[in-house]
């Protein structure tokens, strides 16, 4: 029966936030945020079905709040909230102010948090992404680009790793590495809409436009927020296609969507007037 619990516990590490919320800082090590987008639905399908999982569910979940209580914090508190299951090596405070000043765009301090987590554990791969997101901010590719290649080599399963090595690649002008390791993100995550939109661009600024088309549509399969940004890049790719009545189809819809394209039409004016020019 061990390893049957152990097994359920990493499912229940990821569990969907909109079942139970409440288990998801127990579990996560530096924040949720950092595989929210994978679900519990996603590594067994049958999971709200299951009477053993849902008998594994209330055990885990009774041992958990018998912890905070013993220690008397609460889920909320990262310090003491966070249980050792045998992961806990003592950066993850560094690592989630680094996560904290990284979102408030103090990307300066937020490297000198991740530095200090690393110096911990140097072989976390999701704090290397998190500093490398952090020197990418900074406009420091070079750095950005080091972290990301530690990170996939460390995990040759991080999607999340190869697609910011693909978006610092993009920011030197390195477009065929970039697609290479976009490339490599979507091998290991086909569902990363993120990705397909991002390999689109590199794509189409290689001229490579009925590629990047494709991209964005399989962007908006795998991410229907993704649709406006999707819809601004389909009318800049029509036009530089040459396919101007189609790229004001595109304009209208997003008209439609409430979204200004006063900027996005005067840019495409542009466009056309180049293009004509020759």
């Amino acid at each position: 029966m061990a390893p049957g619990v152990a097994i359920a516990e990493k499912l229940l590490a990821v569990e969907n936030t909109l079942y139970y919320p409440g288990m998801q800082a127990f579990f996560f090590r530096h924040s949720a945020a950092t595989i929210e987008s994978v679900t519990r639905r996603f590594l067994w399908p049958s999971s709200q079905e299951d009477e053993i999982y849902r008998r594994l569910l209330l055990d885990v979940g009774t041992r958990a709040w018998e912890y905070f209580e013993r220690e008397d914090c609460t889920i909320e508190d990262y310090d003491e909230g966070v249980i050792d299951r045998g992961f806990y090596t003592g950066a993850e405070p560094a690592a989630r102010a680094g996560f904290i000043l990284y979102n408030q765009q103090a990307c300066a301090a937020a490297i000198g948090k991740y530095t200090e987590a690393l110096a911990i554990d140097p072989e976390d791969d999701t704090i290397l992404t998190g500093r490398g997101a952090a020197y990418a901010s900074a406009g420091d590719y070079s750095a950005a680009a080091a972290d990301y290649e530690r990170a996939a080599h460390l995990n040759s399963d991080s999607a999340v790793a190869y697609s910011g090595l693909g978006t610092v690649r993009q920011h030197a002008g390195d477009l065929p590495g970039a697609i290479d390791a976009f490339t490599a993100a979507i091998n290991r995550d086909p569902d990363y809409g993120t990705v397909w939109l991002n390999r689109s661009r590199a794509l189409a600024e290689l001229g490579r436009f009925a590629d990047a088309a494709s991209d964005l549509d399989e962007a908006v399969r795998c991410d229907f927020t993704l649709k406006r940004t999707v819809g601004i890049d389909r009318a800049l790719l029509l036009t530089a296609m040459g396919h101007d009545d189609a790229a004001e189809v595109q304009l209208r819809q997003l008209d439609a969507w409430d979204i200004d394209t006063e900027r996005l039409r005067a840019h495409i004016a542009g466009m056309r007037a180049k293009r004509i020019s020759g």
